[in-house]
């Protein structure tokens, strides 16, 4: 049998921690490596990795970012109050 897993860096910036964390998948049983990969990409996008590949794919400027965040701060705000 092949031990196949996986192993991304996920920078922990965003969420204000400065080291970073390791998202692994290792094999379990007789599982393909098709549902090895859909665990991967699950537990990816659980801790927002691919969220924040999304985001910063491009350059946001420091205004658009505070516009940005003020808008999301708004519609919390009116939904949960």
């Amino acid at each position: 049998m092949v031990q196949w897993w996986f192993q991304v860096a996920v920078s922990a910036e965003t969420k204000g921690i400065s080291d970073r964390s390791m998202i692994k998948v290792k094999s379990r049983g007789n599982e393909s490596i098709h549902q090895m990969i859909r665990r991967f990409n699950k537990l990816c996008e659980k801790e927002g990795l691919t969220r924040d590949v999304k985001r910063n794919s491009y350059y946001e400027k420091p205004s658009e970012r505070r516009r940005r965040r003020m808008r999301k701060s708004i519609k919390r705000s009116i939904l949960g109050g």
